[in-house]
């Protein structure tokens, strides 16, 4: 009670202190503006958040959305929180609070709207997980266009019907849609509007640019009608082939979010509460790249880096991140160190006047509050140890900046010096970011004293939560 008391008093001074996260899917490093000037894509309203406040170039998730989710909103490595097969289905463990629940607990309004991806049983619905509002799915995906949500000669579908339905708290919802992007964003904005005079919390977890786009296998567009002819006009595309058109359905649904993020930016201005909200905006995971990830084929953009989603390479877990808030931190301000997912539920707590646990669930917390780092004149970050994993353990890398070791199952293959096209005896590869960004040369054997005190780190980790490790890869068999 007295931390809710101090909240809304902080608020009767000044505006509250609110928080808007945005969450991308499958965005890659190098789609926005701000990261790539010579990207496709026109995302002015995104970019004008980085230069308002700061933008992170070494910010680090897990390889795929569900472990990327589980760390964000608990602040831990997913493998301290979840159950396997993971927690897209088993959901997170119980005595693990989420960031929802701290802000709620402290008198936050909170609302979530669009992806969940953290479990559908009993007590991981997001209501029972600290959102007063929740209009969303539940599942990794869903189709742009109401009717192509009715669809089931895709993949996944028909296994898991319930991926295809949106949820108005626990009750589906009967409502029709046009496109997704709008009504989630419509549905934020509600939200927001309705809470203007209270301390909130809007997670806005969009599809884009996820999703199944033009594809040989379903050839119509996931992009409206109207965001398709104006990107097709304005950047005179071709559309002969579907890989063209996949192009244009990429940039199509990314700038439409773009968009409607503006939208919302537009609407905490004319509520006068963009000046003490701080907004974040970050994707869970790299862009698709088909040789790794099934074989989706998708037009998105890791910048150059190797690999992306589903692989621990630095395509899929380096992405896009940055922070506004102008009353609060500095405008125009880069932060090149090395900053990770287990972070933002420490941030957003610093930042909301919440103290910060130091144990959530079993485990110490894994993230730092970024609050410190964001002024004018910058504090070092610290050097820390760390590891991100996909579903299924089918990629691990641990890091210590610039310090890389990855390993990867044989089924995603390229596990391999890129100079060489030799493959680690060990099933270990070491690369130093510093110097070779592209993870091309594989230094294990060069550095061997460096390649085992990143997996000294790994092996402790797995003794301390009581994971077995078999063949250098930790399991729960």
């Amino acid at each position: 009670m007295a931390m809710m008391i101090c909240v809304m008093a902080q608020g009767a001074s000044r505006s509250p202190k609110n928080v808007v996260l945005i969450m991308a899917d499958d965005l890659g490093f190098g789609d926005l503006g701000c990261y790539n000037c010579d990207s496709a894509i026109h995302t002015p309203n995104i970019d004008r958040l980085a230069e308002q406040g700061v933008k992170f170039t070494s910010f680090h998730v897990n390889p795929v959305c569900v472990p990327s989710r589980v760390s964000l909103m608990s602040g831990q490595y997913t493998l301290d929180c979840e159950e396997r097969p993971h927690a897209g289905k088993t959901g997170i463990y119980q005595n693990v609070t989420l960031l929802p629940q701290y802000l709620q607990k402290a008198g936050y309004v909170t609302g979530g709207f669009g992806k969940w991806h953290l479990g559908n049983g009993e007590g991981d619905h997001p209501v029972d997980r600290g959102f007063d509002e929740w209009f969303g799915f539940y599942g990794g995906w869903i189709r742009y266009k109401y009717e192509q949500s009715k669809e089931t000669h895709i993949r996944h579908i028909k296994a898991e019907p319930h991926m295809q339905i949106l949820y108005d708290g626990k009750e589906k919802s009967d409502e029709p849609w046009e496109h997704l992007t709008d009504l989630l964003t419509d549905k934020a904005m509600g939200f927001v509007a309705g809470n203007k005079d209270k301390p909130f919390f809007l997670f806005l977890s969009y599809n884009a640019p996820h999703g199944w786009l033009y594809h040989e296998t379903h050839p119509e567009y996931s992009a409206t009608d109207e965001w398709v002819e104006k990107v097709r006009a304005k950047y005179n595309l071709p559309d002969e082939t579907w890989e063209q058109r996949n192009l244009i359905d990429y940039i199509a649904v990314t700038e439409h979010m773009d968009a409607r993020i503006g939208d919302l930016l537009a609407l905490l201005k004319k509520q006068n509460l963009d000046q003490d909200t701080l907004v974040v905006f970050m994707s869970d995971n790299g862009a698709i790249t088909p040789e790794f990830y099934y074989t989706l084929a998708a037009s998105g953009s890791n910048g150059g880096l190797r690999a992306g989603k589903a692989v621990p390479y630095e395509g899929g877990v380096r992405v896009p991140m940055v922070i506004s808030c102008p009353s609060a931190i500095a405008a125009n301000e880069t932060v090149s160190g090395f900053t990770m997912g287990v972070d933002i539920l420490p941030t957003l707590l610093d930042f909301a006047g919440i103290p910060v646990p130091e144990n959530n669930g079993d485990h110490p917390l894994r993230g730092i509050s970024l609050m410190p780092y964001l002024k004018q004149q910058q504090k070092p970050l610290p050097q820390r140890e760390a590891l991100f994993v996909n579903n299924g353990m089918s990629g691990i890398c641990v890091m210590k900046d610039p310090w890389k070791l990855v390993t990867l199952k044989s089924r995603v293959g390229a596990n391999k010096d890129l100079t060489t096209n030799e493959v680690p005896t060990d099933g270990w590869l070491l690369f130093n970011l510093d110097d070779d960004i592209g993870e091309r040369k594989d230094l294990s054997r060069q550095y061997p004293e460096k390649t085992e005190e990143l997996l000294d780190f790994w092996k402790d980790y797995n003794r301390g939560i009581g994971r077995k490790i078999r063949g250098g890869v930790g399991t729960n068999d």
